[in-house]
């Protein structure tokens, strides 16, 4: 009795279902990658939108609109950061911490924009405010070394004294536990403009652009995501 041959069962796919499984997985992650490069591409034209208008603010300002024309105030965009620097002769007199009168008036209308900005938290993204101090690199000046030692402390009490400006114009330090405000001093090590050429010399109008206050206006990539998202949805 002869036996019955049972047929080859072929495990292996075959090479034309192999081919569309994998086309078919590179097409899906093709249009995700399509989607998130048109997302970021979203969120970049979202941060400078809001840079542009915060520009326009500043222009709205009287004294901001003149100390950019001035070149006393200068705004740029850095990544996800607005960053303000005001010239430290504007806003302070030589070996002192509290602001002078022209200074006051200038973070008077500066603190107008932010109070804007801070007013509208509950409908808008809220950025964190950080106050940097900066010197130059010259030695605190004889007769003023007992209030500051070197120039961590200049910097770091000017900064303080913008932060708590801002403060006292209505924008608290902390949202829901969350910093807002922050102040911090960098002494001359976060300089703008080299002081001295390759002869040891002073670089004409070095050490005025290094000392300097700058407000960051940090906003997070994941709050303008978070923004956008809640944007489309109601729509």
């Amino acid at each position: 009795m002869s036996k019955t041959k049972l047929p080859t069962i072929n495990y292996w796919p075959a090479f034309s279902d192999v081919a569309i499984s994998l086309f078919f997985i590179v097409m899906v992650a093709l249009v995700f990658q399509l989607m998130k490069i048109n997302f970021d591409r979203e969120i970049e034209d979202e941060m400078q939108k809001r840079f542009y208008l915060f520009q326009e603010k500043m222009k709205d300002q009287e004294l901001t609109r003149l100390g950019m024309e001035q070149g006393e105030i200068k705004v740029k965009r850095d990544g996800f950061d607005i960053k303000v620097s005001f010239g430290a002769n504007v806003l302070f007199d030589t070996m002192q911490k509290d602001l002078k009168e022209n200074g006051l008036n200038l973070m008077n209308a500066f603190t107008k924009i932010l109070l804007q900005m801070y007013n509208n938290r509950s409908s808008d993204i809220l950025p964190e405010i950080q106050v940097e101090g900066h010197t130059d690199s010259k030695s605190i000046a004889a007769g003023y070394s007992n209030l500051f030692p070197s120039n961590w402390e200049l910097s770091s009490a000017r900064a303080i004294t913008v932060v708590k400006f801002i403060q006292t114009s209505g924008i608290e330090p902390d949202e829901n536990h969350k910093r807002l405000l922050s102040a911090r001093g960098f002494n001359a090590y976060d300089y703008v403009a080299k002081e001295k050429d390759s002869k040891g010399e002073v670089v004409p109008g070095s050490e005025d652009l290094n000392r300097r206050i700058d407000i960051i206006l940090h906003y997070e990539k994941e709050k303008i995501k978070n923004y956008l998202d809640t944007k489309m949805f109601n729509q």
